[in-house]
């Protein structure tokens, strides 16, 4: 699977396609070689992403670009109001809270990062009593040099990555301005950091 970001693409909603414009050589043989490629983009009015196989290359006169249609069905979990980025493995992302049961403190790592939300992971011992629809409050969240506030959050989803790990999905809740600011700025220069 490969993951590209340039500026060359462009969305057409009306045709439910999206355009990777006049890529350069050392792009287009990625894309030619690559088995499957992830594409985010804007689809009815939502941030989705999807996956593609074997993207093929037009050609007419000398404009050449890669010509992907919309999936015909998008899962809820692939489509989000506001983007979200990942966490770059030089910066440290960190949640600290009380699980709600024992009081206990845990230390969580941050996967990704929105202006709405974030990704958790956890060990399974931390994810006692953490079921859809628990807040946890107050939580302390930790972007390395980006964001460093006190917020309260709803776990909206659970997945298990493994027997050692489960990420959860939560959404903060009843924000104050300066912190829904703080956030902005921190996922701009997140997406700044992972565009180089």
């Amino acid at each position: 699977m490969s993951l590209f970001r340039w500026p060359w693409l462009w969305n057409d909603p009306d045709r439910r396609k999206i355009l990777l414009d006049q890529p350069d050589a050392i792009h287009a043989k990625h894309l030619h070689a690559a088995e499957r490629v992830r594409v985010q983009a804007i689809v009815d009015q939502l941030v989705s992403w999807f996956y593609v196989d074997h993207l093929k290359a037009k050609v007419e006169g000398d404009d050449r670009y890669f010509e992907v249609p919309y999936p015909t069905q998008i899962d809820r979990l692939q489509r989000r109001n506001v983007f979200r980025v990942g966490i770059p493995p030089d910066v440290i992302g960190v949640v600290e809270f009380f699980q709600p049961t024992t009081s206990t403190l845990w230390v969580g790592r941050v996967d990704d990062l929105s202006a709405g939300g974030c990704a958790i992971a956890l060990r399974p011992e931390q994810a006692i009593g953490l079921d859809v629809g628990v807040m946890l409050s107050p939580v302390k969240l930790c972007i390395d040099g980006l964001a460093d506030l006190s917020i309260s959050m709803m776990i909206r989803n659970q997945r298990i990555i493994s027997p050692s790990e489960s990420v959860f999905g939560v959404e903060f809740v009843d924000l104050s301005p300066l912190h829904a600011q703080q956030l902005d700025r921190a996922v701009m220069r997140l997406q700044r950091m992972m565009l180089g």
